[in-house]
């Protein structure tokens, strides 16, 4: 247990003497907000295409509802002739 201590003693040391010198932090630095720009593109994309689709299902379901209202129409059309000509 206490060699396992001190390791990760010895690797907080390295990694504490890294984050403070000078030209590590700031490649750190640069490292990561490269990566984070990276990753807010990747989001701005997601996000366009989820607006995009969204969309797509919104015009769908206004086509379905069109389809739907004339549909209903000419069944109603085909009953009323059905029973005129039933009535002669």
């Amino acid at each position: 247990m206490l060699h396992l201590l001190q390791l990760v003693l010895l690797y907080f040391t390295y990694f504490y003497t890294l984050l403070t010198s000078d030209s590590t932090s700031t490649w750190l630095y640069s490292k990561l907000a490269k990566e984070l720009h990276e990753k807010k593109k990747e989001m701005a994309l997601i996000i366009e295409q989820s607006n995009i689709a969204y969309e797509a299902r919104d015009q769908a379901h206004s086509e379905m509802a069109l389809l739907k209202a004339q549909a209903d129409k000419e069944q109603s059309i085909f009953e009323v002739e059905c029973d005129q000509s039933a009535a002669n």
